[in-house]
């Protein structure tokens, strides 16, 4: 029974070592496509942006002689942007924050790009890619689709969204007081110290956010409850509450072959079996125990002999040097010394 369990767990060790080089070359792999996707959508809004330039130039030194840039099917679209262009491609789990000490409502305030200094709330965030979006300040035209229309029925071909900035590119903003001059101003949070660290039974985390070094609590921003509207085709609470099973001690979970249907009968990972399976290899590994003690009583004429040899060495009493044999140790080495030194001249 013992070589059935080592068994099991050594195809459980392989096949963990299996699957934990699967993901990490995936991961690998993930995310070499990820800084891939990133790179392309900057250089394709360099690239626009560099396209712009040239057209003012062009506008600008051509004068009445410019081409009409407005003109034909792309007129109603004109300076707008592509719907993706500004929507960055979502990060692999091991790449995304594990915690937002942003939140939709609180202050902050952009630190690099044609808007450094500006300072706005956050409208919304999007942990998947890492990204914060503001309320008014940084807003570009995109272009709309038509089923975007129909479903929200603004006929324009383009709007005006929030463009995405990057987690790292904004900061907190918070109106603390000055102790010497007692005036409340805004002071930018470079990091945010995280206190008082819960998890519930759900998942759900929660935590307290203190400038570091100091006893000031930074609140989180008022959440607004959802609200909730009843419709006839909800399901009541007390339908849902209700218990329709209840088990007892003389009823099993389930039968006992649905466990067969569920895990291989045969796995090799298998680690919990039949009593009948279970009794057949103990009575194996009796049988192997029988067998080796047979094989100690019935000896060869030679195994007695070395076993009796054996016994007999383990019984002697440790060699002792006597003072015979420390002189003739000594002998042999002056001599060895003395032809050590004839050899040397």
């Amino acid at each position: 029974m013992q070589k059935v369990l080592q068994r099991a767990a050594a195809a459980s060790k392989q096949a963990a070592r299996k699957t934990a080089k699967k993901e990490q070359r995936e991961w690998l792999k993930e995310r070499k496509h990820t800084h891939m996707q990133i790179h392309a959508q900057k250089k394709a809004m360099a690239k626009f942006a560099k396209d712009a330039r040239k057209a003012r130039r062009e506008d600008w030194e051509l004068g009445p002689l410019a081409p009409n840039r407005a003109s034909g099917t792309a007129a109603e679209q004109y300076g707008a942007l592509d719907q993706n262009a500004n929507a960055r491609p979502p990060l692999p789990e091991r790449m995304q924050m594990k915690r937002f000490n942003i939140a939709p409502g609180d202050r902050v305030v952009l630190l690099s790009g044609r808007f450094k200094g500006k300072i706005d709330r956050v409208k919304s965030i999007e942990k998947e890619r890492g990204t914060v979006s503001l309320a008014s300040v940084a807003t570009s035209y995109v272009t709309v689709h038509d089923w975007q229309n129909a479903a929200d029925g603004d006929p324009r071909p383009y709007r005006a969204t929030a463009m995405n900035f990057e987690y790292d590119q904004v900061r907190l903003v918070y109106a603390m007081k000055d102790p010497r001059t007692n005036e409340v101003r805004d002071v930018i949070v470079d990091e945010v110290e995280v206190r008082n660290f819960q998890k519930d039974h759900t998942g759900k985390e929660s935590w307290d956010r203190y400038i570091p070094g100091t006893n000031i609590r930074i609140e989180w921003p008022e959440e607004r409850e959802p609200e909730y509207i009843d419709h006839p085709d909800d399901t009541l609470r007390i339908t849902v509450e209700e218990r329709t099973y209840i088990p007892t001690l003389l009823i099993p979970p389930f039968p006992e072959t649905v466990i067969d249907e569920l895990r291989g009968k045969y796995s090799k990972f298998r680690t919990r079996h039949d009593e009948d399976y279970v009794e057949k290899k103990m009575k194996e590994d009796e049988e192997v125990e029988k067998k080796k003690k047979m094989g100690v009583n019935m000896r060869t004429p030679l195994q007695e002999l070395f076993a009796q040899k054996k016994v007999e060495k383990a019984s002697r009493p440790p060699p002792e040097l006597t003072e015979d044999m420390l002189a003739r140790i000594g002998e042999v080495m002056a001599a060895n010394k003395a032809a050590q030194k004839a050899a040397t001249a």
